[in-house]
């Protein structure tokens, strides 16, 4: 079972996920790729995964 916090967490990132796959869809990658070199969970990061896109997936290059 989880955790009050651990499920906060992954409900923030349900939602955050909802949000991005948005701006994605609009073709608005150079916002998405702002809005994740932003974000307080990446600045904290001490590994980030990485995929090289394909259409029509954002393209996420300039954050690699």
């Amino acid at each position: 079972m989880r955790s009050p916090d651990t499920w906060c967490m992954s409900e923030d990132k349900r939602l955050l996920r909802q949000k991005l796959r948005r701006e994605a869809c609009t073709g608005d990658t150079a916002a998405l790729c702002r809005r994740l070199l932003a974000h307080p969970w990446f600045l904290r990061a001490k590994t980030v995964m990485g995929y090289m896109a394909i259409p029509p997936e954002p393209d996420l290059r300039p954050v690699l």
